[in-house]
């Protein structure tokens, strides 16, 4: 992979006037930092993930990292594999501490990770977590358009110490604990763990996954919560994910395991198994709740189904580094919805501002809707949100300006339904 080169003010200037010529144009691009943790002396890898809305091409990133540079040396930057694959590099000021990537080309970047980061950790740092802040992001189209570019997720370097409060049997068996670790052994120090119900034990802990239904291309978040009779300050577990489905994008941490103070390492330890650690530089017991937050990206043309998510070598500890000998885990699904379907409209026939009813199958549940979209003749094109929406019915007040028959569908996060005849009089009284 290709290094990064060090770039004078001037050069970065002519790359900055170029990544915003035309800012502000329509289009949204999410950058975000991953976090890991390393002792002193040794370093650590942080990616930096693009994530492009539906649509949207970018071809130039530009951003600044703010980090403790007396503890931390950025000791190499590499372009990462989704820049690389459209041609890029990867340009750093030193003296700013920014970062930009671009090509003599005009190929556009897929969603992916960009940039590799590798940090030092000085051998004095005091162990505890340190904040990696993104700011002043910039992007650009392959037109040279400027985009819309957000920061999605900031990272952070953990510290450990002799003293750190994170039990040996809780740390991955690998040196680096990143997302983009590319170890691929699954072994593992933990002592007891098991991820079923026993008859002759009754579990403390349960593991939970819960997600929501997400579409062929969408979003697709998944939480990850505890519940506990017990006190519990770190855990580990591997999760499985189907990735002929889907593709792990980010994990952070959530909101019962922040609220104790916690950190969340993540790290790959197979083509479809990402490692989970919660810990911190503290004591404080976890109450029941969500500890982790994941968000994958579903592969596109896939078909509608049910896949089976599954945590396992799970390990529990207290607060004084006890592992518990008994966790029960029930497997999560990750469903992929088929697209919405509509079978009647009612009435069928009215006025400008009358509601209607669309009737059907698969039009929303967990899913947002985005919107009703009404099409007839000399181009005539309305998109309204509904009023009402559940899994059979949404309702929707028909828009003004238009007579004859219109073409009303739902649109339902990247899929669209069939369309259904409404026939508008202009003349009528809308209802109240």
């Amino acid at each position: 992979m290709r290094k990064q080169r060090i770039i004078s003010k001037a050069i970065l200037g002519t790359i900055f006037l170029a990544l915003c010529q035309g800012a502000g144009a329509a289009g949204s691009v999410v950058l975000s930092l991953s976090s890991s943790s390393g002792s002193r002396g040794n370093t650590v890898q942080i990616n930096t993930t693009m994530i492009p809305a539906t649509g949207i091409m970018v071809s130039s990133l530009q951003f600044d990292i703010s980090y403790n540079t007396t503890l931390f040396s950025l000791i190499q930057t590499t372009i990462g594999p989704a820049a690389s694959a459209a041609g890029k590099d990867i340009y750093y000021n030193p003296n700013a501490n920014r970062f930009v990537i671009s090509g003599l080309n005009s190929n556009a970047m897929q969603e992916g990770i960009v940039a590799i980061l590798q940090f030092r950790i000085a051998s004095n740092a005091p162990g505890g977590t340190y904040a990696l802040m993104l700011s002043n992001v910039v992007a650009s189209s392959p037109t040279g358009s400027g985009l819309t570019a957000e920061i999605g997720t900031n990272g952070s370097i953990l510290v450990q110490t002799a003293t750190t409060i994170i039990p040996t049997t809780l740390l991955p068996t690998t040196s680096t604990t990143s997302t983009s670790s590319t170890s691929t052994s699954s072994s593992s120090t933990i002592r007891s763990t098991t991820t079923t119900l026993s008859s002759s034990a009754v579990p403390s802990q349960t593991i939970r996954i819960s997600s929501c239904g997400s579409v062929a291309g969408g979003l697709a978040e998944v939480e990850i919560g505890i519940y506990t009779t017990k006190q519990v300050s770190a855990l580990q577990m591997d999760l499985t994910y189907p990735s002929l489905v889907t593709k792990f994008l980010s994990a952070s941490i959530g909101p019962a395991a922040q609220a104790a103070g916690k950190t969340l390492v993540t790290n790959t330890v197979g083509a479809n198994i990402q490692r989970l650690v919660i810990t911190g530089l503290n004591q404080n017991p976890i109450e029941s709740g969500v500890i982790v937050i994941i968000q994958f990206r579903n592969l596109q043309n896939i078909s509608a189904g049910r896949h089976a998510l599954q945590v396992s070598n799970i390990a529990v500890s207290s607060p004084q580094g006890f592992i518990y000998p008994n966790v029960a885990a029930f497997q999560g699904v990750l469903e992929i919805l088929p697209a919405p379907a509509l079978e009647d409209i009612s009435p069928a026939a009215g006025s400008p501002g009358m509601l209607v009813t669309l009737s059907g199958s698969n039009l929303g549940g967990c899913r947002r809707i985005s919107k009703v979209i009404f099409r007839g003749s000399g181009g005539f094109l309305r998109e309204v949100a509904p009023l009402e929406s559940g899994l059979q019915q949404v309702v929707a007040a028909v828009p003004g300006g238009a007579d004859g028959t219109l073409r009303v569908s739902l649109q339902l996060d990247q899929q669209k339904s069939n369309e259904l005849d409404f026939l508008v009089d202009p003349q009528g009284s809308p209802l109240p």
